[in-house]
């Protein structure tokens, strides 16, 4: 399914243990999405096949003006609450002319055919801001047991492994003066560790869109699978040192790589799309 409206793609990525990108890659062109940019920490080395399937960002290196209170590593990382929001202001300086704005990670495996299916329900509600294709298994979206699409309704988020922004709500999150407050995730709070190494951004973002009225919508079975390769362990392949995707972290009963057809799936879905 080719997408109606034109989608501008940024992918987050950094080196791994066990790369991921290129899979990662391969399924973003399956869903006919034109010209990815790969937005790399320093040390990401890329193979000759990723250089065909993308444009990449090498950090230190910016496209736009420097995200609100910037601080980056001796050696050129942002890490990964910086360099996710430099990525979208990014996203938005090079690409002015898309409708949509999709920031996925590298461990993101979007399903066959999820990005022409979420195109027909861009945008469900006025204030939708985003549609995450990925959803976890946190009770706010498990309590839907039919496949459908529906807003998640408290501050936080668990995993933006794969966003779609309207402009005017990744502007506001790209610019925030609220940048500069963030501490981390729970593990970093009063440690006031150097702004490269902040993580948690998927927290970020649910609190500041959650703050400012702006609605984050999810499928209650997720299109997008939080990859680890068959020969890693977990927490041994995350950029971040975080646990295995289990729990909590798992995708929510995840479509599969080649489901089918999604509109038959989650034929419960009854929106008209809003402008």
């Amino acid at each position: 399914m080719i997408p109606f409206l034109n989608w501008a793609t940024a992918v987050v990525a950094a080196p791994r243990p066990i790369p991921c990108l290129h899979r990662c890659l391969q399924y973003l062109k399956t869903n006919h999405l034109p010209d990815p940019i790969v937005f790399a920490e320093p040390g990401l080395v890329f193979t000759t096949e990723e250089l065909r399937l993308c444009e990449t960002v090498q950090r230190p290196d910016l496209q736009s003006e420097p995200i609100p209170f910037l601080e980056v590593s001796p050696e050129g990382r942002h890490g990964n609450f910086q360099n996710w929001l430099q990525a979208g202001a990014d996203l938005l300086k090079m690409r002015p002319e898309a409708d949509v704005y999709l920031i996925v990670e590298d461990d993101a495996i979007l399903c066959e055919g999820s990005v022409g299916f979420a195109d027909q329900f861009l945008w469900p509600s006025a204030r939708c801001g985003a549609v995450s294709l990925y959803s976890a298994a946190c009770n706010e979206l498990m309590r839907h047991r039919t496949p459908n699409l529906v807003p998640f309704n408290r501050r936080g988020m668990l995993g933006a492994l794969a966003m779609a922004f309207r402009r005017e709500c990744l502007e506001s999150l790209v610019r925030s003066p609220e940048i500069e407050h963030w501490q981390g995730m729970v593990s970093q709070r009063g440690k006031c560790p150097p702004r490269w190494q902040l993580a948690g951004v998927d927290t970020w973002i649910g609190n500041r869109m959650h703050d400012a009225n702006w609605q984050i919508w999810c499928f209650s079975r997720s299109l997008v699978n939080h990859w680890v390769p068959p020969n890693a362990k977990g927490r041994q392949n995350s950029t971040m040192n975080n646990g295995p995707n289990v729990g909590r972290r798992c995708p929510l009963r995840y479509v599969g790589d080649r489901p089918g057809d999604l509109n038959v799936i989650f034929k419960a879905i009854n929106l008209e799309p809003v402008e």
